[in-house]
């Protein structure tokens, strides 16, 4: 994994504690825009998500949250309940 993909991912979880969530997001896409696959793909998308609905991006968060339900395990049943809300 290239280290930058991982300084992001922290930034952009520190950003979001810090209630910068514009920054966080810019983070968390940098994150879902690296070439290798990676592991913090799916907490990218769970944080991305998160921070759109902070910043009142409600179709945005649905998009990442609806990738998570398709593409993943990670907090399903968090995910589904946050959908079910939204739509």
């Amino acid at each position: 994994m290239d280290i930058r993909t991982e300084k992001n991912f922290f930034v952009g979880l520190t950003q979001m504690q810090l209630g910068n969530y514009q920054d966080a997001i810019q983070c968390f896409n940098n994150v879902l825009r690296s070439p290798e696959t990676n592991e913090f793909l799916p907490l990218a998308y769970w944080y991305l998500g998160l921070s759109h609905l902070k910043t009142g991006e409600k179709a945005e968060a649905i998009k990442m949250f609806t990738w998570l339900n398709r593409n993943s395990d990670y907090k399903q049943s968090e995910v589904g309940r946050i959908l079910n809300k939204l739509q």
